[in-house]
């Protein structure tokens, strides 16, 4: 591995040749997955595996590819062909359980920021079918940027502990944040707090993919990405991978969202589209 810095930018690249060995399902390649109950010799030596008695349902387990260290891989679950959305909510419910063991044991013992994220299909950059996320320390040899915290605004959802919203800044189709009302870090998250966010978190990954579906303007394979804001308060932010970022994005920075952010609020509400139409030009009356 190899960190690389840009003088004029200040951002920051990792050579990590050793990646370009990693079996990729995706692309036809057959493998033995690694990740699936009976083959538990493939990985790494567990590090966490939730119930701690009996039969697993999440593994927590190094990355053999890791982009830095330490870099962990979450297993969802033992079955190969179950999405996030197909497990039952005990299930799911573990899955953050081991963000939150593994989130504060880092906390504790190394220095950096630890992010938490999920790649869901290939668009998405997953390289496995079987579900997974990962977790990654990012060290004080660089400064990750990450979105600030935004603003409430586009509400979709609210109880008394989240706002789910798209934010006015949305750089992608029905980009979704889930953030916390409490000024603390993932890791302090209560019992309560945990089983509500990944209630709202499955609720609205299945009207995304019913928007997926309903919508013909986007050809590409249902993907997404999520992850944790790592600091103060925390946010889980949901990227939709409906489109591809091309030549102005990569160029300038500049993104052209096709949806705006009041639209997508609107449509996870299953509010009609010509309503949103009609908000957007009172939204603009009333700046004039």
């Amino acid at each position: 591995m190899k960190l690389a810095k840009d003088p004029f930018s200040e951002s920051f690249v990792i050579y990590v040749p050793s990646r370009q060995n990693r079996p990729e399902e995706r692309r036809g390649e057959e493998i033995k997955c690694p990740f699936c109950k009976g083959n538990e010799k493939l990985t790494p030596k567990e590090l966490l595996r939730l119930p701690e008695k009996g039969d697993w349902q999440v593994r927590v387990v190094p990355n053999k590819y890791p982009i830095l260290e330490p870099h962990e891989v979450i297993i969802h679950t033992p079955e190969h062909d179950k999405s996030f959305l197909d497990i039952p909510f005990e299930n799911a419910r573990l899955i953050f359980e081991a963000y939150k063991k593994r989130f504060n044991y880092h906390k504790k013992h190394t220095e950096g920021e630890v992010l938490i994220y999920a790649n869901t299909g290939e668009e998405a950059g997953a390289s496995l079918l079987h579900s997974h996320s990962q977790l990654i320390v990012l060290d004080g040899s660089f400064k990750p940027s990450f979105p600030k915290p935004q603003p409430v605004e586009n509400l979709v959802e609210e109880n008394e502990f989240f706002w789910v919203y798209c934010p006015s800044f949305s750089q992608w189709p029905y980009e979704l944040w889930i953030k916390s009302k409490r000024e603390v870090l993932f890791g302090e998250i209560g019992q309560e707090e945990l089983v509500s966010l990944v209630f709202l978190l499955r609720k609205y990954l299945k009207r995304l993919k019913q928007l997926h579906e309903i919508t013909h303007k986007f050809k590409i394979p249902f993907s997404y990405n999520w992850y944790i804001y790592p600091k103060k308060p925390w946010y889980l932010r949901i990227i939709p991978r409906f489109v591809y970022h091309a030549g102005l994005e990569l160029a300038s920075n500049l993104t052209a969202n096709i949806v705006s952010p009041l639209e997508a609020s609107l449509a996870y509400k299953g509010v009609e589209k010509d309503y949103a139409k009609v908000l957007e030009k009172l939204e603009k009356l009333g700046e004039d």
